[in-house]
């Protein structure tokens, strides 16, 4: 008796055990699938700029714009359709004319009809026409082939703001990079004046050392705190930016990772049309039309149209039906000037277009060249940081053995702790100073920013 009750505890605790476990996978199972997938890894540039595309409303503007460049055309598309219309209405009068009209109209004429003490008479007039336009003088084409422009530069116009806004944002990832090292740069900088802080105040208790001495480490000491808080200032600067360009929830944490993609710096052959000027050259085929189209004004316009109208009157009791149908001319021989007039504002329009691309052809070219040059400053500035930072540290590390065998003073170690601090933070913007520029050169070539390469290190490392 006591085995059997025995083995129905064993059981009953197993399956408490079992419904407790099975109860904990899937409130881990739950954890997992609730938590958005944004914050389970650090973002790099790719994953910026697949969410720039999707929650920026710079560029939801523009997608926007293309919505609304597509509804013209489908408004220029509608001239080459008839025009169904309705029009309904309903009067009453004792005048002759309305009177005789209604009465024919309704079917109710008399021999007997006294014109000279005509009755009263209702109408109700229920008309359907249709129009078909044969010949626009080239209007309704011209008017569809500027509207096909006006969306083919409205597309164009939003790739220029995507990466545009791409570019912002490599600089901006390039500065929290380069705010994040400085910020270990500062740190190193505080360890080591505090360490020359504890060593000064030995030597002053030691009788070797004064006390100013204690108070120029203290106030380098300072100096390096500020420097700390500048950088990590710049830090939540750079990642506050970054959150308002990817319109990133105050609520949820951004974490920008440590490993950037490589900018691959472009060939001298290497380079694309850029947007901005496949936009420019649209604007200018639509003003050609534009301009096709105001000239159309004058010229002759030919349609066909057809209506039904179905008649009664309350106070005749009768009803008819009626079609007509026929082809009419118009022909603008005459309009004060404003046919004149739209079309001077065409050509300025065309000539404006003319000009703005010739300036945007002038101004890549300058900014291929300045991308160029600020490049290759970058990378030279970059080599000459690289060495001084070693010559600042083998300095440094020869200031401090003879100050601490007292052969030195302390303004030396000062200056060359202050030396070494400079070297590093120069070193660190001429690294990113580099990237930044190559970022540049490839917008300004007209090319992705980045590249197929996988990932490398950034210059924390």
């Amino acid at each position: 008796m006591i085995a059997k009750e025995s083995n129905n505890n064993q059981q009953h605790m197993t399956v408490k055990h079992y419904v407790s476990n099975s109860i904990k996978v899937l409130a881990l199972l739950m954890i997992i699938l609730l938590c958005p997938f944004r914050g389970q890894a650090a973002m790099n540039l790719k994953d910026a700029f697949s969410l720039l595309k999707e929650q920026n409303p710079t560029i939801q503007e523009a997608i926007h714009r293309i919505s609304g460049a597509q509804a013209q055309i489908q408004a220029a598309r509608s001239a080459y359709l008839p025009k169904w219309t309705l029009r309904s209405s309903y009067l009453g009068s004792d005048n002759p004319i309305q009177v005789f009209g209604a009465i024919l109209n309704q079917s109710a004429f008399t021999p007997g009809l006294d014109f000279n003490n005509v009755p009263t008479v209702d109408n109700l007039n229920l008309q359907s026409m249709l129009t078909y336009p044969l010949f626009t003088g080239g209007q309704r084409k011209a008017q569809l082939m500027a509207a096909t422009s006006q969306r083919k530069a409205a597309e164009w116009a939003s790739q220029v703001v995507e990466r545009h806004l791409q570019l912002t944002i490599t600089e901006v990832m390039l500065d929290i990079t380069k705010a994040r090292s400085m910020i270990q740069t500062a740190n190193q900088a505080v360890q080591s004046m505090e360490s020359n802080l504890t060593l000064s105040k030995n030597r002053r208790d030691a009788g070797t050392a004064l006390e100013q001495e204690v108070l120029d480490v203290q106030v380098k000491l300072s100096d390096a705190r500020i420097a700390r808080l500048q950088a990590q200032n710049m830090l939540n600067l750079a990642k506050a930016s970054l959150r308002m360009l990817l319109a990133w929830p105050e609520d949820q944490t951004l974490d920008v990772a440590d490993e950037m993609e490589q900018i691959v710096a472009p060939d001298e052959s290497e380079s694309k049309q850029r947007p901005e000027r496949l936009a420019a050259r649209a604007l200018t085929n639509s003003a050609q039309e534009q301009l096709r189209a105001a000239k159309a004004e004058s010229r002759p316009k030919v349609q066909l149209f057809g209506s039904y109208d179905a008649n009664h009157g309350w106070k005749t009791g009768e009803s008819l039906g009626s079609w007509t149908a026929g082809i009419a001319m118009e022909w603008s021989l005459w309009s004060g000037g404003l046919n004149k007039a739209k079309r001077d504002k065409a050509q300025s329009g065309l000539r404006a277009s003319e000009s703005r691309e010739e300036a945007l052809r002038l101004q890549h070219q300058f900014e291929i060249q300045k991308a160029k040059l600020e490049l290759t400053e970058a990378r030279l500035r970059s080599e000459m940081a690289a060495e001084t930072v070693q010559l600042a540290e083998e300095s440094l590390r020869l200031t401090r053995n003879r100050y601490e065998q007292g052969l030195g003073i302390v303004n030396q170690l000062l200056d060359a702790e202050t030396a070494q601090t400079k070297a590093r933070m120069d070193a660190t913007h001429a690294h990113i100073e580099t990237t930044q520029a190559t970022a540049r050169l490839r917008h300004a070539l007209g090319l992705p920013i980045l590249d197929t390469t996988p990932n490398i290190s950034s210059q924390n490392e």
